[in-house]
């Protein structure tokens, strides 16, 4: 029965986890190449952000893998739970800022990395995180938009099943996704790094 309702849950939000995928891609690729002209800026935006997440640290600089992880799933909640607000889809919203994070982040180290060097750094715990926090998000979106319908009295889905069946997607995709990302940022995705650069 878990399983059915986990699949169905897949399938509803599927065509709008495509959308999002290629929406934050390109609005990532695009961030890219638009902020490069405000590099200085980007240079201090990026160094204050990474000042004010030291517990994503330890002392050495390594990565936290716990750090990353509670990091992760705080932003994939808040994309979810923000589509309980109905006709904003504020999800989008977090999708937007979030590939343009990682834009910026490129801007902040395209002196020392090549686009290549970074999307090679950036892939082995990315192709888990990304796609976990846009289920989140797709959920988020997806409940937004019946929601709403039900708002308006327009066809549509039972908005409690729904919820509970987003809901497991979250716990049972999304968060086991969260943890094998944060495992691969903390301890492999550094060697790499290491190993590109040296």
């Amino acid at each position: 029965m878990q399983g059915i309702q986990l699949r169905e849950g897949l399938r509803e939000i599927q065509k709008t986890f495509i959308y999002s995928l290629v929406a934050f891609l390109a609005i990532a690729f695009f961030s890219g190449l638009a902020l490069k002209k405000w590099e200085p800026f980007i240079q201090d935006f990026v160094q204050s952000f990474v000042e004010g997440k030291e517990d994503l640290f330890s002392i050495d600089g390594q990565l936290l893998a716990l750090g990353l992880f509670k990091n992760n799933l705080k932003a994939a909640f808040y994309s979810f739970a923000l589509g309980l607000i109905p006709f904003l889809f504020l999800p989008g919203f977090s999708i937007a800022i979030n590939a343009v994070v990682i834009g910026a982040v490129y801007i902040f180290i395209s002196s020392s990395l090549s686009v290549f060097t970074y999307i090679l750094v950036l892939l082995p715990h990315g192709i888990f995180e990304i796609p976990a926090f846009l289920l989140a998000a797709s959920s988020g979106i997806y409940f937004c938009r019946e929601l709403t319908r039900k708002i308006l009295r327009r066809p549509h889905g039972d908005v409690k099943q729904l919820l509970f069946r987003q809901a497991q997607v979250f716990v049972f995709l999304v968060v086991p996704l969260l943890v094998l990302a944060a495992f691969i940022e903390s301890y492999i995705s550094p060697l790499i790094m290491l190993r590109l650069m040296g």
